[in-house]
């Protein structure tokens, strides 16, 4: 019964199958209604078999029409033949997809088979690339139009960074001093002095990095120097590019412990230019002198302890020659006198009164800085002119022969060198008499006319003693002749003087202990 069925089964599919026939032509099957055909069987050359569209290595048969009178390498009929038989359709599965096929915005489809997959401004770069896919002026490549907003050229970068350096250009809002050079902007390395400002912190060409560039810093080369430097004094080096290391004070005058005239270089109020205030103990102006002596006559005022008694005219002092009877005290004595003016016939013992010596410097040679005065013990006005001064030996003695005008109770001063520079700083001498008289450790000063002794004092062990630098001073109580040959009337000079020797040159005598 299995065997009867079977053949039963296999005589009805026999009778079912539709012969097929061979092709009257050697191109087109008509007898084939659906693609793919069947192998060809004719002998024609080249053989026209059905083309299989799934085998690209089936070639397409020209001729041949599918359903709807299509041809078969365009499967889904939407007349544009599937790439891989040469034609331009990217999917030729889907009708909505060949070329020129509108494009769905975004939808990852490339419908209009362009390579250019959502390419909604139609500027040849898709969604994938276009930064703006609405702007047809923005897309990769693109002209950059430089600080308008807009990345046209897709590249990511600032619209306002056009060099490229990283840094906006400061005209927008940026740091970046020149936005077309990329080797400028704000940490760039500066090139010394090329005029440009590459690191666009305004310092131009500033070498050291102190802050300050060539312009404003003296050494661009010391980062210790700079116009906001702290000054080091005297040191040789402008720290802070003022121009000035030597006046400190900054009152225009160098300190005169480096080469300047400022004697004080810490107070601006005293310098060579400062004015001088008189009688303060100050020496505002720096000139050395006394500032108890304003007229610079060599005497301080006597309102300060001193004997000028006009400390405003340099011509009244007590070392100033008195003109008698012109009303006028020129030289301090406090009278002017207005009468007879004896001379050396009127002189007579005790007249003149021999009252300090100096005998024995320390501050200067004995050479230079041996001296004497005589004081006139009288009520009358003398010309000492033609008194003779000597020493021990007759040899040593000079003449006056000059006119010296010597007033009650005035003081000659005679002294080896009349230069204050070498005698050690005595002033108003009124006779020098060189290397006339030598002192020595024994020795005699006598005063003369002719033949006559006026006074005579004996210098030594039996006479007038006193330590070296000081004078042998009288006391001014006991000014005669008699009293003056006494030892005992005499004491050492106390009052410094000039460079440092003790004693009182042309002015009167303190008293004795």
């Amino acid at each position: 019964m299995r065997l009867s069925t079977l053949l039963g089964t296999l005589a009805l599919v026999a009778c079912d199958v539709t012969t097929v026939p061979t092709e009257s032509d050697s191109l087109t099957d008509t007898d084939i209604p659906i693609d793919p055909d069947p192998p060809d069987t004719d002998s024609d050359s080249p053989p026209t078999e059905p083309t299989d569209p799934t085998d690209p290595t089936d070639p397409p048969d020209p001729t041949d029409t599918g359903t709807g009178g299509t041809e078969d390498h365009d499967l889904d009929d939407d007349g544009y033949d599937g790439e891989v038989w040469g034609g331009d359709d990217c999917n030729d599965n889907d009708a909505s997809i060949h070329p020129g096929a509108p494009d769905v915005p975004y939808d990852f489809v490339d419908h209009a088979c362009d390579g250019m997959e959502d390419d909604l401004d139609d500027d040849g770069f898709g969604i994938a690339d276009d930064c703006d896919d609405l702007d047809a002026s923005a897309y990769p490549g693109a002209p950059e139009i430089w600080y308008d907003g807009v990345d046209e050229a897709c590249d990511g970068g600032s619209d306002y960074d056009q060099d490229g350096d990283g840094y906006d250009a400061d005209a927008y809002g940026g740091d970046d001093c020149n936005d077309l050079d990329p080797s400028t902007h704000p940490g760039a390395p500066d090139v010394p002095y090329d005029g440009v400002d590459h690191a666009c912190d305004g310092m131009e060409d500033d070498l050291d990095g102190d802050g300050f560039g060539i312009v404003d810093d003296c050494n661009d080369a010391d980062a210790s120097i700079h116009p906001d430097a702290t000054e080091v004094w005297y040191d040789g080096i402008d720290q802070n590019c003022d121009g000035n290391d030597l006046d400190q004070d900054e009152d225009g005058s160098d300190a005169d412990t480096h080469g300047g005239d400022d004697c004080d270089d810490l107070d601006p109020d005293v310098g060579p230019l400062a004015a001088e205030v008189w009688y303060d103990g100050f020496d505002q102006n720096c000139d050395g002198a006394n500032d108890y002596d304003q007229d610079g006559d060599i005497a301080e005022s006597d309102v300060y302890g001193g004997l000028d008694c006009n400390d405003v005219d340099p011509t009244i002092g007590p070392y100033e020659t008195e003109i008698f009877g012109d009303g006028i005290d020129q030289d301090c004595s406090g009278i002017d006198l207005d009468g007879t003016i004896k001379d050396i016939d009127d002189v007579v013992s005790g007249t003149f009164v021999i009252n300090e010596i100096h005998h024995d410097s320390l501050a200067v040679t004995d050479t230079n800085g041996e001296w004497f005065e005589i004081v006139n013990d009288t009520v009358d006005v003398y010309d000492i002119n033609g008194i003779t001064i000597q020493g021990a030996s007759p040899a040593e003695k000079f003449t006056i022969t000059a006119s010296i005008l010597v007033e009650p109770g005035g003081i000659v001063l005679f002294a080896r060198v009349d230069d204050p520079l070498v005698n050690g700083g005595i002033y108003g001498i009124d006779w020098e008499y060189e290397r006339a008289i030598e002192f020595s450790t024994t020795d005699q000063l006598t005063i003369a006319k002719g033949i006559t002794f006026v006074d005579v004092v004996n210098i030594g062990p039996v006479g007038l003693t006193s330590p070296a630098g000081s004078t042998v001073s009288l006391d001014p109580d006991k000014i005669s002749s008699v009293e003056n040959g006494d030892k005992l009337n005499w004491c050492p000079g106390v009052n410094p003087y000039g460079l440092g020797d003790l004693g009182t040159p042309g002015q009167p005598n303190p008293q004795c202990p």
